[in-house]
């Protein structure tokens, strides 16, 4: 009689990869649209299986359904997400695993302890198996991940550097072109402008980043004139508005709290 195997062993080590007929990446096929070209589970989540979260009201791909409405993985996680106690910590956190006996595990605690390793096929040391090479979907530790898949020549300036993120064809962009092509924007609902999205109302509407910093972002009293202001600097915890400083130097500012004009506190306080 065969032995039997888990569903997590079986995505990981038996069931069969093809290339993603979006990405091209070799990984196990989540979902065929048309009965012939396969998704991964990265096309198949942000192409496919979106929608708009009841809770934040961003589009993103979908976790859960509560009564029926779409809830994001981030909300999930805050939300509804389990949290318990880790049988090896001992904090309460959420749950990234259980143990044979049923036990809670942490995510941190089951990166170092409980989270499959195997050989590397471009160091060959025995990993944590970080991703997957694109190209035949063999193990990737982390180092070898970060210093050869995940820097790659932009596709738009041409530079090389880190990946944040793929086209649909796959090509890599960087972070910067990423915040140029690719961010999603949206109609402020302040200004009018079709600008990138920096928060959004209670309405579901879009706000950018121009009116969030002039409209929205709250100001704190200043502990030295006591208006409400954005904060120039935090010494000690308390806030200090930039009129405050430009006024008053931070030398100044620091000996109305009492607070020796050192060097150190100086450097620190100019940051």
């Amino acid at each position: 009689m065969d032995d039997d195997v888990c569903s997590a062993c079986y995505r990981r080590e038996l069931q069969p990869r093809e290339p993603c007929s979006r990405c091209g990446t070799v990984a196990p096929i989540r979902s065929r649209p048309d009965g012939v070209n396969g998704y991964c589970n990265k096309c198949y989540l942000r192409e496919l299986h979106v929608g708009r979260c009841c809770i934040c009201r961003v589009r993103k791909p979908i976790a859960i359904r509560d009564r029926g409405n779409p809830v994001c993985p981030g909300c999930y996680r805050r939300e509804f997400a389990s949290h318990e106690k880790c049988r090896v910590c001992e904090n309460v956190a959420l749950v990234a695993a259980r143990s044979p006996r049923g036990e809670a595990i942490c995510p941190y605690c089951y990166g170092d302890r409980y989270r499959p390793r195997a050989r590397c096929s471009r160091c060959g040391d025995v990993e944590i198996v970080q991703a997957r090479d694109r190209q035949n979907g063999k193990p990737l530790c982390a180092a070898c991940y970060r210093t050869t898949v995940q820097v790659a020549p932009c596709t738009y300036c041409r530079r090389t550097s880190r990946v944040m993120t793929r086209t649909t064809s796959g090509k890599p962009v960087c972070a910067t072109c990423y915040g140029r092509h690719h961010a999603p924007r949206e109609k402020c609902a302040l200004c009018g402008e079709l600008e990138k999205v920096k928060m959004r109302l209670e309405s579901g509407r879009a706000a950018c980043n121009r009116c969030y910093q002039r409209e929205l972002k709250e100001r704190p009293q200043c502990a030295l004139c006591g208006q409400f202001r954005v904060a120039g600097k935090h010494i000690r915890g308390k806030p200090i508005c930039g009129a405050c400083i430009r006024r008053k130097g931070v030398g100044q500012s620091l000996q109305l709290f009492g607070i020796t004009r050192t060097r150190s506190l100086l450097r620190r306080a100019r940051r």
